[in-house]
């Protein structure tokens, strides 16, 4: 097997995924298994496990491992925060505590951000330097790269945009109200509106022109959006990428691209994620190994 650069770890709240990835940011090998339900103990058993197993006869040319994971990390304390998807992660200082369980470097950072470096790197995002890749599923996220450096903020927590006060919350008290409101909950229940079985559905049936599902799917749209203009105003992204299990549909890209350009004569172009769910793995490993990473952004840089 061609020398490996590291493994890399996409820890989700449902899904775990452990990739072997090569200096060039390929994928040699990949496995996901369903997030274990008893909590960060257990989860971090079964990390382990798999890491073991997906680098296999390699384990002596791993440089290092890199962990997404859905939480905020402080880069001061490398403590984890914002946590509620794993019982039990948010107080941990999850990279230390692997560090000493695999006798390798442990690298450990927010899940979407990791994402946006490896579409950076590979895959829809190459050579960008401006790009927020913006993850919509069960939850909503934001992995943010400005001046060709990945943003984490003073505790780890940029991106959090599932905190977003929108739409304008009724009370002034915390809440995750874009996640609310733009999540997989959200759109289900614009799909069951509208007579479908679920998101698959009314995408297929938007895509195909249904009236009730495309004035459905718009709404939700108009609400990402919304988000977007945040971002836009804040950080002048030249792309945006749509990750995630709603985010990467074809109909949703057209959708909030299109919401997008009714309301900024500025809108940047919206994508969808090219790496699919190996996004966060390809990210997290090149992570891990920064100086590969480098070199595969400058390579695409200088492709004619």
């Amino acid at each position: 097997m061609e020398p490996a650069l590291a493994v890399g770890v996409d820890l989700g709240g449902t899904s775990l995924r452990v990739g072997l990835v090569g200096h060039d940011g390929g994928v040699r090998r990949l496995e996901a298994e369903p997030t274990h339900p008893g909590g960060a103990e257990a989860v971090l058993a079964q990390l382990c496990v798999m890491v073991a197993t997906v680098a296999g006869d390699a384990w002596a040319q791993v440089a290092g491992v890199g962990v997404g994971i859905p939480a905020a990390v402080s880069p001061s304390s490398g403590v984890a925060t914002l946590a509620p998807n794993v019982p039990g992660l948010a107080g941990r200082d999850v990279g230390a505590e692997l560090t000493r369980r695999l006798h390798r470097p442990v690298v450990v950072d927010n899940d979407v951000a990791m994402a946006v470096l490896g579409e950076r790197a590979c895959g829809a995002a190459v050579g960008v330097d401006d790009v927020v890749l913006l993850s919509l599923g069960t939850g909503a996220g934001a992995g943010i790269v400005s001046g060709g450096r990945l943003v984490r903020g003073a505790t780890g927590a940029a991106g959090e945009v599932a905190e977003l006060p929108l739409p304008a919350p009724a009370t002034g008290r915390d809440g995750a109200w874009f996640e609310a409101a733009v999540g997989t909950p959200a759109l289900t229940e614009l799909a069951r509106r509208s007579g479908l079985p679920g998101v698959p559905a009314l995408c297929d049936a938007a895509g195909a022109g249904e009236a009730s599902a495309v004035a459905g799917l718009d709404r939700w749209a108009a609400t990402v959006a919304e988000g977007v203009l945040v971002l836009l105003a804040v950080l002048d992204p030249a792309l945006i990428v749509l990750g995630g299990g709603i985010g990467r549909r074809p109909e949703v890209v057209a959708a909030v691209g299109a919401a997008l350009a009714e309301r900024t004569s500025r809108a940047p172009r919206v994508v969808a994620g090219r790496l699919g769910d190996a996004a966060g793995v390809v990210g997290a490993a090149l992570h891990a190994v920064p100086s590969a990473g480098s070199a595969l952004v400058e390579g695409a840089r200088q492709e004619p």
